[in-house]
This record gives C-alpha cells, structure tokens and sequence, in this order.
C-alpha cells in the first residue's frame, strides 16, 4: 500500500490536508469496501490494551467506595458494574455506529452503520472487533467517571436508565475528533487518548449531574466532608487506575506496527513522568497546607489529575514537557475542591477538578507544547512555544468549549427526564440509611453507626429498621437460655423513640445498685421493651462484679428510670428479629448482645407498652 507522509493518526484515524486516510504502514490495507484492515499485531495490541483498560472500571469501583461512607461502599461498586453492562448495550447497539461508522449518510457531526456492530467477513472481523472491543472501553470508562459526581445520593434505578442513555453524550464528541470525517479531526485537533472525549464529557455530565442533585445532606450545614470509609482502597483504586491509564494512552497509538511502537514507547514515558508531577504537587500541597500531614485525597487528585493532563498530547511530548504538564494538572485538581467548598458544589470524588478541569488543560498543552511528529507523521503542527503560534491553540480551546457545550445540554436534557419520570434522588431516609441497606439489603454497619442512624431518622419523624427489623419479633423462651453465667452484666442502653421502661431491682451487689428486665411471670415471659429500641452490650468498669453469678436466665440491664406500676400486657411476636443478639457464655465479652430466635412459631411474651 502506498503510504502518506503528511498523515496524522491519532486513536485509528489518520487524515491529510487533501484527504483521511487510515494506517500508515505498510502492512495496513483496505478491503473491497474501503474500510480499513490493520495487520494482526496492531489488533492485538488494541485488543490486549483495550483489557487493561478495562482494569480501569475496577480503578474507580474502589476509588469511589474508598472515599465514599462505608453504608454505600457496596452501592458505588454495583454501579461501576452498571456503567458496563447498560452503557456497554447501547453503545454495540448505537454507539460505536454514530462514532465510527462509515456508511451512507456518515457526515462531519455523526458516523453512520455498524448498528448493533457485527462482521462476517473474516478478512475484516478481527480488526473491527478489536476496535470496537478498544472504543467500548472507553465509552464506559466516560460514564464511570460521572458515578463519583452522583455517589450516595442517586437512586439505582436512575443511575441505570442514565448509564443507557449516556452513550448519546459521548458518542458524537468521540466521532468528531477521531472519526476521519469528524470536524475538528479535519480541523486538525489533536487529542491522542480522549483528554476530550472521555474527560471532558464525563467531568462536564459529572458537574451537570452534582448539580441537579444538590449536595449530600448535611455535606455544608455542619457535618462537613464525610470521612474516607476506607483509604486503603481507594489507594489501591487510584494505582488501578494509573495501571489503566498506560493502556489507555500507550494503545491510543493504534498499534505497534512501523514506528508506532515508539510512539507507544513515548507514550509510556510521558504517562509516567506526568503522573511523578502530579504527585510530587499533591504530597507538597498538602504538606505545606494541612500541618505537614500528607493527606490521602490529595495524593490521589494529584496523581489522577495529571494522568488526565498527559492524556491529549502523550504520544507528542518530550518526558520533562510531560512532567511539567503533569504538574500543573496535579496543581488543579488539587486546588480545585476548596474552590467547590466555597461555591457549596458537592463532588463526592472530586472529578470535576480531576476530569472536566485537567482535561481543558490537556487540550491546552497541546496547543502550547506540540512539534511535528517525525516518526510516523501524526502532526506536522507546532505549538505556541515552538513558534507555532495561536492557530492550534485555538482550535484546541474551540474544540474543548463546543464539547463542553454540547455536554452541558444535553447531559442536562437527559437528567432532567429522569429526574421527572424514574426520579434521580434517592429518599432522605435512604439517603440516611445509606444505599447499602436500602438497595442491596446489605448491612455493615456497626452498632454505634446503627445507633447515630437511628437517633437522627428518629429526630426527623422517621422509623428505623433498626427499631423494627420485622413486624414481628420473637425472643427465645426463657426456658432454652438457661446457662450458668458467671461474668459480670452486660448494660443494654434503649435509645431513639425507646418508652419507658419498668425495670425489677434485684438489690446492691458489691455497694452497686442495679436495675433489671428479668424473665416474669413463668418461663416463657421476658419482660422487653421492644418499640423503637437498640439494645447494646456495655462493659461495666468495676472488675470486682466478674466473678458475681447471675440466675440462669437471660438478665439484662436497661438505663432508665424507674417507673411504678407500669402496665404489662401479652403481644404476639415474630420469627426474625435482627436487632437482638444472643448472650451466650462465650460471646459475654462483644458487644452488641442479642437474644436469638424462638424455635417455637407462637411464644407469648410479656412487654412494657
């Protein structure tokens, strides 16, 4: 095949001042159609980055639970999921066709064919599953990034019908920069791994989204930044991510084919010194502003902020040009969330400094940085430091305000039918009780988490599972929990709507006088009250009440007053009360206690009303 010497090709798409052309080697050829068929080894090379890009959507799941509050740590990873599995349908079923399609019709704004994308030609098969295997990774990985903006607050049923719907956002800006019939790709943009794209369209639907969905409860009225439920996680989600990203800039080279794996070579250098950057400003940042702590967020904003700052230009750059990008990148992101605090824009994760805002810098540094590409002719376009002037600066900036414009309308005409039809934001006692438990009936929570919970769903009016894990409630007959206990009582603490409560004194022991619920009235009769109650098992300080014997039934100790001829009467109780545990001899030491199930379906149980 004849090759052309003035080619630029960035993420598969190659074009000159005459006309597109694709590949630019020697060993790429067209088929009868004109579509092109790229050697073997440049599609595995896609193929193989496009799986570690997809390593990237296990980056964010931990990223995101990391840094979110642990009663919605299960939430944001099944949303991960769902940015694949829905996001992923429709873009084989539309997506990849309005990107990259080539069929009649395909003009400047959108491509045309490859609906429901398939091939059974075997001459052409692997290169277009490939691509399209490379291309669908990077579609999810543009609606993965708005999870973060969306976290703890977004009912999962909207976020399913967004992660569908998305694909129409993002598929018309990946065609017009790197389809070869696309406007800025004729216009001459550059952006080799989706700087604008994937970043910039998933900041800008990220921002759009917090927006709409108002900030978490409480996030500026006193409670401030929740703290990360695990650290450790979103650590290991930010190196995820930084593996990921070397697929995702080094096989935007589209293959290794001629000199195309030295530019997967460069590729690789620049991603690494523009992410050392973008640390080394995160670690200094919060070393000079925060008492010399080396706060986590910031470590992680700067290191993914300049990893999105190297994206556009990371096949063009020289390492310390990467560095310097990578830096100042790291230097926005990090920045970027005390400016959010004072505008009260709630970003769970931080990904409009991360993504929407590195990402115009990285279109940017294309235009300030970028010399011709003598290797395989990707640009023959100089940068404003080189002498090249304002022109490609310019249409970098055009490039990244339409795509930021086109993002903002119709992300927001999107949102807004879901909000109106299936409802975007979750109940306040969702919300409260985390997405965890009222999605996935997934409870992680400890006992003092339990408890704040409750006391503050009972401050607004609302019940608490945790008060009525069933609407009914059994307790093991007095007659199965005899045991010989000879350890000190437990004290359980009734909070939240908790009536009050009779309580037998049984005496002073050792100078101390304690109160007491104690199996009445026969075996089967616990005297409980069971209405809006958590019972917690207290340590007592005083050493000496361990050796003192307690009867052998279940014996528990309530802190409050004690009220004279309080009312008895009989309930029915159920079979699966979780709020309770078991006081075995075993178990005398954790806490919480509960009394466990009933073996027999009708127990009569004596409670305070």
């Amino acid at each position: 095949m004849e090759t052309t010497t003035t080619s630029i090709c960035i993420n598969g798409t190659s074009w000159n001042d005459t006309m597109m052309v694709c590949g630019i080697n020697e060993t790429s050829r067209r088929n009868m159609t004109g579509e092109e068929v790229n050697s073997w080894d440049d599609a595995t090379w896609i193929l193989t980055s496009a799986f570690v890009i997809f390593t990237m959507q296990s980056g964010f799941g931990l990223l995101e639970s990391g840094m979110v509050s642990r009663k919605n740590e299960v939430n944001i990873m099944v949303k991960n999921a769902v940015d694949v599995i829905f996001g992923g349908l429709t873009y084989w079923m539309f997506g990849y066709g309005f990107s990259f399609g080539t069929g009649p019709g395909t003009n400047a704004f959108c491509g045309v064919g490859h609906f429901f994308t398939d091939s059974t030609d075997p001459e052409e098969m692997g290169w277009v599953f490939a691509k399209f295997v490379f291309q669908a990774s990077f579609a999810t990985t543009a609606t993965t990034i708005v999870s973060g903006a969306m976290a703890e607050r977004t009912k999962l049923e909207a976020y399913c019908v967004f992660s569908l719907v998305n694909t129409l956002v993002y598929c018309f800006p990946a065609h017009w920069i790197w389809s070869e019939t696309g406007i800025f790709a004729r216009m001459g943009c550059i952006d080799i791994a989706g700087a604008s794209a994937v970043h910039l369209v998933g900041g800008t639907t990220g921002l759009v989204a917090t927006l709409m969905l108002k900030p978490r409860r409480g996030r500026f009225e006193g409670k401030g930044e929740p703290e990360m439920s695990n650290p450790t996680n979103a650590l290991l989600g930010m190196f995820m991510l930084w593996w990921g990203w070397l697929g995702f800039n080094c096989g935007s080279t589209f293959g290794i084919s001629g000199g195309k794996w030295k530019l997967a070579t460069r590729s690789a250098m620049t991603t690494m010194t523009s992410s050392i950057g973008g640390g080394i400003v995160g670690l200094t940042f919060s070393w000079m502003t925060l008492d010399r702590k080396f706060n986590i967020s910031y470590l992680i904003n700067g290191v993914l902020g300049a990893l999105v700052g190297s994206t556009a230009i990371c096949a063009l750059s020289r390492p310390w040009e990467g560095f310097v990008i990578g830096a100042v990148g790291g230097c926005i992101a990090v920045s970027t969330p005390r400016l959010l605090e004072k505008l009260k824009i709630d970003d769970p994760v931080g990904i409009v400094g991360v993504h929407l805002l590195a990402a115009f810098w990285s279109l940017a540094a294309v235009g300030l940085f970028a010399r011709p590409d003598e290797i395989e002719n990707l640009t023959q376009e100089t940068g404003l430091f080189y002498g090249g002037g304002f022109r490609l600066l310019g249409v970098q900036c055009l490039m990244a305000v339409t795509m930021f414009s086109w993002t903002l309308v119709t992300a927001a005409f999107l949102l807004v039918i879901i909000s109106k039809t299936v409802g975007l934001r979750c109940s306040l006692k969702c919300e409260i009780l985390g997405a965890d438990i009222s999605e996935h009936g997934i409870n992680q929570l400890s006992k003092e988490e339990q408890i704040e919970i409750t006391k503050e769903l009972h401050s607004l009016g609302l019940d608490s599972p945790f008060d009525h894990p069933s609407s009914e409630v059994r307790l093991r007959s007095a007659s199965s929990r005899r045991r010989s206990y000879n350890r000190k009582p437990s004290v359980a603490t009734v909070t939240g709507v908790a009536k009050s409560v009779e309580r037998g004194t049984r005496g002073e022991t050792n100078g101390t006088n304690h109160s007491y619920l104690s199996p009445q009235t026969g075996g089967d009769q616990t005297e409980l009250e069971l209405a809006g109650s958590i019972w917690y098992n207290q340590q007592e300080s005083d050493k000496s009440r361990n050796s003192d014997p307690l009867h052998d039934d279940l014996t528990l100790s309530i802190n409050d007053s004690p009220k004279n001829q309080k009312k008895i009467e009989d309930r029915q109780l159920g079979n699966d009360n979780t709020a309770f545990e078991e006081l075995t001899s075993e178990s005398r030491n954790a806490s919480p206690s509960t009394v466990i199930k009933a073996a027999a379906p009708n127990d009569s149980t004596s409670v305070v009303v």
